[in-house]
């Protein structure tokens, strides 16, 4: 496959639908918030350079070193309804984005020319217009859902719902895929009839879908994106510790390049960087069920710290009760540990069967004890889950104490 200098964004999404652009074990997942998807394409859009893609050459495909979170936003916003099987770590599945003809006031504290809008599976009614960055109040998202005539909003696909404060929100994809200003119109009239969509909000100020066009097929003609080529093959070959352990320093050197390249994007926690270490030795199967059980509810980076803490008691390896673990000392413990910690992992993920009991402690003990862990991300409230998740999933089983002992007796 060639390797070109710069990609522009149809290529890139091309490239991905097709499967020639993968994500190493140790990347993490799709990080970014709605609010930095917004910004990202308001910054596209208005010519704005985004940053260079590094990747490295593996056969036929390309495997992302960096530029992970701005590829799969690229990607989210040239599919709508349309859902394709790719390697990356978010589907259109679980975002929209969409673009509001509504000019952006005066007061707009972002300075955006154009009020791009995503909305998701957790926050379907998008975040507040004039704070992108927080959450609709309770009183707004119970309007929302009443306009959209929907009660359990999470069982709906997010075809489904708009942005809730938005003028006139249109799906930012319909914009990519009509050939014409009238496929435009008709793509659009279409999706108000099979949603419902009305709106009560209004605007002195807004773009005509032409003037939009107009715009967008300038960005999509003239945007490129720089691409630069690693060889990660060759990071680390030539060092080597006092045995001979050339493959671990080379592991180690990996990590590191990892760590230098996410440096100035999203700040990367010890925990997300635990969990792509750990990505790195266990099935990609496993992976899968991990992300599938905790996603959208709860992080597997956290999933993982406190089941891996679990799984050192359980074993009695070097048990700790501190929830911060050292990358290098996780590495180390992850290559001795790896089989027993993955079978632990199957062992605690029944993600179907929680999913059918979760209503009933006294059995779902029964499949097995630690399975409180995933019956926590799946039932609790955001502003609960991480003290209730810690104290019940955590301290009962390691300090095996009285209240553990009630629920047993159920």
């Amino acid at each position: 496959m060639q390797q070109k200098n710069a990609y522009g964004l149809t290529e890139l999404v091309e490239l991905i639908n097709n499967k020639k652009i993968d994500i190493p074990t140790i990347q993490r997942g799709f990080v970014w918030s709605i609010h930095q998807i917004e910004i990202f394409w308001d910054s596209l859009l208005r010519g704005y350079p985004v940053g260079t893609l590094v990747f490295n050459k593996k056969k036929e495909e390309f495997l992302i070193l960096d530029g992970q979170q701005r590829l799969t936003s690229i990607y989210l916003a040239f599919n709508y309804d349309e859902i394709t099987d790719t390697n990356l770590k978010a589907t259109n599945d679980f975002y929209k984005v969409f673009i509001d003809l509504e000019k952006p006031s005066a007061e707009d504290g972002e300075n955006r020319k154009f009020v791009f809008r995503v909305i998701s599976k957790s926050q379907p009614w998008g975040m507040q217009k004039s704070s992108p960055e927080d959450k609709l109040e309770a009183e707004s998202r119970r309007k929302a859902l009443e306009l959209y005539g929907i009660k359990n909003y999470y069982e709906v696909p997010l075809e489904k719902f708009w942005p809730y404060d938005a003028v006139e929100p249109v799906p930012f994809a319909f914009f990519l895929q009509a050939k014409s200003v009238e496929e435009l119109k008709k793509l659009v009239a279409g999706w108000k009839k099979k949603t419902g969509f009305h709106s009560d909000k209004t605007s002195q100020s807004k773009y005509s879908l032409e003037e939009l066009w107009n715009d967008i097929q300038k960005m999509i003609k003239n945007t490129v994106v720089p691409v630069v080529y690693l060889d990660i093959d060759k990071v680390g070959n030539e060092s080597s510790d006092m045995n001979g352990n050339a493959e671990d320093d080379s592991n180690d050197e990996i990590e590191n390049l990892f760590i230098r390249l996410n440096s100035q994007g999203t700040p990367l926690t010890g925990e997300e960087l635990n969990y792509c270490i750990l990505k790195s030795y266990i099935l990609v199967e496993l992976q899968n069920e991990i992300e599938k059980a905790c996603f959208p509810m709860f992080s597997p980076a956290r999933f993982i710290t406190i089941a891996f803490r679990l799984f050192q008691h359980k074993e009695n390896k070097n048990p700790s009760f501190s929830l911060k673990m050292k990358p290098k000392q996780f590495q180390r413990n992850i290559k001795e540990y790896k089989d027993d910690f993955s079978k632990y992992l199957n062992e605690i993920i029944q993600y179907d069967k929680i999913k059918n009991l979760k209503s009933c402690f006294p059995i779902l003990l029964k499949i097995h004890p630690d399975c409180l862990l995933l019956l926590y991300i799946i039932l609790l409230p955001e502003h609960l889950k991480q003290c209730l998740f810690f104290y019940i999933g955590y301290g009962l089983k390691v300090t095996n104490s009285k209240q553990q002992k009630n629920i047993n007796e159920c």
